[in-house]
Formats: structure tokens, C-alpha cells, sequence
């Protein structure tokens, strides 16, 4: 790749709608350019040979194509960094010139500038992707102003603002919804296909469409601090990271490019002057390694092939800070999985109900206008779990005479002219509230006692489910190899183990806090080639950090975002098995590249030595071959056939907090 492309590819990423070609002119001039260039080669070669007007019809075209080559050539001979692709192709093909083998001269730059605009064209290409996320926040807002809406610009929006959001907007700026219901189109930036249901509560990401409700909601980010704005700055920064094939293939280039020249120039004198042989063969055969020598189509198949691989996985949902990630993807043999909010759902639900002197339902309604007065996710999960019960209902009135929270321990309400107890199994000991040995200590839920006037009545048992599907998507990883699977949470070690048992992952640790998890990773890490920890709380950020490969969920906290190395932006897990199939692909692609491009080259470079190859061959060899790495890199960017169903789709992305508390009302 030249320094002009890479520098027309640093300002495409900038601005998307910038000139591929900008360095040189508009798109449509670089096509007129290749386009008369070619037709006066073609020109000339249809002249007969013994016809002086062909080097008339040769020159320009020679002037047409490589006029910047030459320019290049000149300024990098001027800054002392000359052994570089331009000055080996001015080298050689002015040799060509000086010799007579105009055909040659000109089909060097012709081919060169073919290969330049399939490049072009190609990383335009897988760019594309990545570049229509900005499209994805609107420039403009509805703002509501003392009950009046105004348009303003989406930059203007800041923390607190009312927003308004008809049916078929674009949300803005990251917001919760604080009125009405509707339905949420949450493909561009989530990857799910289903419309998400929206309630008063509920957050918005940037990117999100509305469906058919009216919505009123506050922002809780400016637009330069949305999840739109943190996806282009992760995808922005993934060029900047060279993973090791890359950086490989670069110290090789600076190595083997003097090493050639040197060689061309031995060739050049040694030879005529040892063997009393003409100069003008020898010349011509060192000019074919010098033409051969450049390293464009290493410089060029490699950092494409990553690129390529990076904005595959973005379309999946995966935003990957650099290449090199791709590679500990693809040979990783170990995933350690936080549990909650990653392999777990990461909210309470109501799943079971025991009931000793009330109807399960009557025991429901009450615990649920006793916790419609708390904040707690517990309550949430409560409330939750009666509106469900009773669709489309509004919760019963009560005749509420006082209500007070026990700190640590539960409510008491009096309700009714009844005192309602509700909370821990400690608050019922504390009150003398004797419960039935049927009701047994549940290690592994969390319990929520309900008593009436100093009688048990039952209790409401709460946990954390794992994501649907989660055991399949693990199944599925196993038959690609990777069957370390290790799981690390903070939580009790009855839930830990039971969650471990149920997914079928033989390792699991509990009570783990940040410095266990880290010093436990290390551990791991030491013993296998490639860790992938996968997390999304605040707690797992030193582990994201330190792991071969951190993936953060993309419902997670922003300093687990922040020190992820990816971003699983939907959440969900079903994608993991594909993301790895890619990842193993890109490599696969790089190496094929890498191989065919050295081979051809070594080829090429024996047979000039030894006189039974020509320029037209080594032309072939330096631009054919980065043709052929192109082509077999876009296979990167068209998406597997393979439907991805049967590896255990998970639920859509849900606002996730951290539920594990330790105070006694949630044990």
C-alpha cells in the first residue's frame, strides 16, 4: 500500500464522503486518468515496431499513469527514505525506458494504478459498514421546552433535557424514557431482528428507531458521550492497532527491499563485467527483480485482510479495538465468563412462589404494593412478576396507613389495619416470626418473606436465570474447540454452582471479588495459550484488561467498555460461535495471502536470476498477485451461508444492574 493510499485512507475514515483518490483529484478524474493511459498503451502496442511515432504515443502515456509515482519517488529521495515502492518502480521502469522495453515501462505504472483502484475500491468497501453507523444519529432533535416542542441540533442535547420521540425516530442521544409505550427497533445498533417493547423507565440507546407510540424522555448523555459516538471511536481506533502478522510483515518489507536492490545491482554489474556478457541483458534481468521487489501487495493484503475481518465482525455486533484481536480469537482455547449480566440474564424474576396461609396470587399482590413504594431491583423484579400475572391491570389501591423501610432487613407496612412484614428470613427472626420447617433455607434463590400480623404467610423465591439458550451456545463453542470454559463471580458459591451445573461448565469460582478475579485469571492464563474473558460490570475491568482478549457486553458498565479490548454490542452470546469462525477465517485469509505473495515472488525472482522470466512476468508477479490477495480477502466481507439459528439465540439486550447485593434483605 503506498503512503498516498494510507493517507487517502486516514482522511475516508475521517470523512466517509472524501475521495478515496482525494491526494490526487476526484474519483472521476483517477478513471479518466487510467482509462486514456491504457488506451494509448494499447495504442502503441498495436504500432509497428520499427515506428519512431510509437515512443511518441508511449511517453505520454508513461506521463499519464505514473507522473505520481515519480512524484512520490523524487520527495521520498529528497527525505533520505528511498527504498520504498515508488523509487523501485521509478528505478525500474525508467531503466526499461533507457533500454528500449517501452511496453514494459508503461505496463508497470499501467498495472500499478489498476491495482491501486481495486484497492481503493475494496477498502471502500469494507469501510462501508462501519461508516453508516454515523448515520445513525440524527442532526436534529425535539426538544421540549416549558411544554413546547423546539427543533435543536443533536450536539445541543445535555443530561437532563426533555426529548420528544414520534413514531419513526431516530433517538438522538442516549435517554429513558419517562412517558408513554411503544415499541423499539433496535437492529442497527443491537443486531437483533425483533421490535423491543418500551416502557416509562426504560433506556434508550442513540441509533435506536421508535416504533408507533409517542414518547417523551430525558437524556442522560450528551450526543458526544452516546453508544453511537463510543462505537465510531472504538471502530476509528481499530486501524491504529497492527496485529502481529502485520507488524511482522512490515520489519520484513524494510529488511527485504534493500536486500533486493543490492542483489539487482550485483546483478546489473557483476555478470557483464565477470563473464565479458552484454549489459543490456543483465540490466533488464536486475530490472525484473527490482519491479518484483516492491512490497506493495504485502503492505497492502495484510493490514486489508484484519481491516476486513474488523468490519465483518462490527456488521455481526462485535466492535474490536485492532486486528491483533482477531488473532487471539481466532487461536484461543479458554473462555472465562463473569456469570452475572453476562451468562446470566443480570435481573431478578420471580420464579417460584410458596404460599402457607393466603393464594399465591393474593400473596403476589400484596408483596408487589408493598414494593411499589422501593427502589430496590428487588422490588422491580416484584412488580414485574404481578404485572405479568395480570396483563394490561393496574395494581389493586391500598389503604395504606404508614410504610417504612428496615434498613438491611426489609419493609413494614401497616395496610388495612394489618402490620405487613416483608423481607429477609432475619426480619422474620428479629419480629419472632415463626416459619414452618416446610420452609426449608434456599441457598440458592433469594428469599423475600411475607408475614401478616406476626403469622407467616409464604415467600416469594427470586433468582437470576441464565440467558435463553446460553447452554446450546456453549455446546456450540465446545465443537470449535474451545472446551476450557471457566467461570468467575462474586456471587454466593450455592448459586455459582448450581448455574455451573446447569450450563455444564466444569469450573466455576465464587465470591470472587475484583483481585480474586484478576489473580485468578493470571493463573489461567499461564497455563493455557490464548484466555477470552467475556464480562460487564464495573468488577470485571481489571480482568478485561489483563485477558488475552476482553469482550465486554455491550449492556454493560462503561469502565468495563472502556477496558474491553471488544464490545459484544447486542449482548448477545449466539454471535460468539460465528465472531470465532470469522476470526479463524481472517487469520486463514492473511496466511494465504502472506504465502502466495512470498512464494510468487521467490519464484519469479529464481527465474529472472537465471534468464527464464521477463518484466511481463514480474509485473504479474507485484500487481497480479495483489489482485489475487484483494479478491480473496473480500471474501471477508460477504457473510457466511451458515445459518447461525441452531447455536442458541439469546434474548434481547436488557438494561442491566448489578443485582448481587449483600445486604440481608436480597439473601
Amino acid at each position: 500500500m503506498t503512503e498516498q493510499t494510507k493517507e487517502n485512507n486516514r482522511n475516508h475514515a475521517a470523512d466517509p464522503h472524501r475521495p478515496m483518490f482525494a491526494g490526487l483529484g476526484a474519483m472521476n478524474w483517477n478513471l479518466i486518468r487510467l482509462a486514456a493511459g491504457a488506451v494509448l498503451f494499447v495504442i502503441a502496442l498495436l504500432v509497428d515496431k520499427q515506428n519512431q511515432l510509437r515512443l511518441f504515443i508511449y511517453l505520454p502515456a508513461y506521463a499519464l499513469l505514473g507522473w505520481d509515482v515519480l512524484w512520490q519517488a523524487g520527495l521520498r529521495l529528497i527525505r533520505g527514505r528511498w527504498l520504498a515502492e515508488h523509487f523501485l518502480m521509478s528505478l525500474a521502469t525508467l531503466g526499461a525506458l533507457l533500454i528500449g522495453e517501452y511496453p514494459e515501462a508503461v505496463a508497470v505504472m499501467l498495472f500499478y494504478q489498476v491495482g491501486e483502484y481495486f484497492q481503493s475500491q475494496a477498502v471502500d468497501r469494507s469501510r462501508r459498514s462501519i461508516a453508516a453507523l454515523q448515520s445513525l444519529r440524527p442532526d436534529r432533535a425535539r426538544r421540549l421546552v416549558e411544554g413546547e416542542i423546539q427543533s435543536c441540533r443533536t450536539d445541543e442535547l445535555v443530561p437532563g433535557d426533555w426529548i420528544v420521540l414520534l413514531p419513526g425516530d431516530r433517538v438522538p442521544a442516549d435517554s429513558r424514557i419517562m412517558e408513554g409505550r411503544s415499541s423499539m427497533d433496535t437492529a442497527a445498533m443491537t443486531g437483533e431482528s425483533l421490535p423491543q417493547e418500551v416502557e416509562p423507565g426504560a433506556e434508550l440507546m442513540a441509533g435506536y428507531v421508535n416504533g408507533e407510540g409517542r414518547l417523551v424522555a430525558q437524556v442522560l448523555a450528551p450526543a458526544a458521550e452516546s453508544a453511537v459516538s463510543r462505537v465510531m471511536q472504538m471502530v476509528e481506533g481499530a486501524a491504529a492497532k497492527k496485529a502481529g502478522t502485520e507488524r511482522f510483515i512490515t520489519r520484513f518489507a524494510s529488511v527485504y527491499t534493500p536486500v533486493v536492490v543490492g542483489l539487482a545491482l550485483l546483478i546489473a554489474v557483476i555478470p557483464p563485467l565477470l563473464l565479458q556478457q552484454s549489459f543490456n541483458d543483465w540490466i533488464y534481468r536486475a530490472l525484473i527483480l527490482l519491479v518484483i521487489s516492491c512490497p506493495c501487495a504485502l503492505v497492502l493484503s495484510i493490514p486489508m485482510g484484519y481491516f476486513a475481518g474488523i468490519g465483518s465482525a462490527s456488521r455481526r455486533g462485535l466492535l474490536m479495538r485492532g486486528g491483533h484481536f482477531l488473532d487471539v480469537l481466532a487461536r484461543a482455547d479458554t473462555l472465562v465468563f463473569d456469570k452475572t449480566g453476562t451468562l446470566t440474564t443480570g435481573h431478578l424474576t420471580v420464579d417460584r412462589i410458596e404460599s402457607v396461609t393466603m393464594p399465591e396470587t393474593g400473596l403476589l399482590t400484596l408483596a408487589a404494593q408493598i414494593e411499589s413504594h422501593s427502589t430496590h431491583p428487588i422490588a422491580r423484579s416484584v412488580l414485574e412478576a404481578w404485572q405479568q400475572q395480570n396483563p394490561r391491570k393496574e395494581l389493586p389501591d391500598t389503604n395504606m396507613a404508614s410504610i417504612r423501610n428496615i434498613s438491611g432487613l426489609g419493609m413494614a407496612a401497616a395496610i388495612d389495619q394489618q402490620v405487613i412484614l416483608l423481607g429477609s428470613r432475619r426480619l422474620m427472626r428479629e419480629h419472632e416470626i415463626l416459619i414452618p420447617e416446610s420452609i426449608g433455607d434456599d441457598t440458592t434463590r433469594t428469599e423475600l418473606h411475607l408475614a401478616v400480623d406476626g403469622l407467616y404467610a409464604g415467600r416469594l423465591l427470586l433468582s437470576d436465570q441464565p440467558r435463553p439458550g446460553i447452554r446450546d451456545v456453549l455446546g456450540r463453542l465446545r465443537t470449535l474447540g474451545l472446551n476450557h470454559q471457566i467461570m468467575l463471580s462474586g456471587d454466593r458459591p450455592a448459586v455459582v454452582s448450581q448455574t455451573a451445573d446447569h450450563l455444564g461448565i466444569d469450573i466455576s469460582y465464587a465470591q470472587q471479588l475484583p483481585q480474586d478475579k484478576l489473580e485468578r485469571l493470571e493463573q489461567i492464563a499461564s497455563d493455557h495459550r490464548g484466555v477470552v474473558y467475556l464480562g460487564d460490570g464495573i468488577n470485571d475491568a481489571p480482568v478485561l484488561a489483563r485477558a488475552d482478549l476482553g469482550i465486554a457486553m455491550g449492556s454493560g458498565s462503561d469502565a468495563a467498555i472502556e477496558s474491553a479490548d471488544a464490545v459484544l454490542i447486542s449482548g448477545n452470546l449466539g454471535q460468539l460461535p460465528e465472531l470465532v469462525q470469522l476470526a479463524r477465517k481472517t487469520t486463514r485469509v492473511v496466511r494465504q495471502n502472506v504465502i502466495m505473495t512470498i512464494g510468487l515472488k521467490l519464484l519469479i525472482i529464481s527465474l529472472a536470476i537465471v534468464g527464464l522470466s521477463g518484466i511481463w512476468q514480474a509485473i504479474f508477479a507485484d500487481v497480479g498477485v495483489s489482485l489475487l490477495a484483494v479478491l480473496n480477502t473480500l471474501r471477508l466481507l460477504t457473510r457466511e451461508e451458515r445459518n447461525m439459528k441452531g447455536a442458541g439465540q439469546t434474548d434481547a439486550p436488557l438494561n442491566v444492574n448489578d443485582v448481587s447485593c449483600s445486604c440481608e434483605h436480597c439473601h
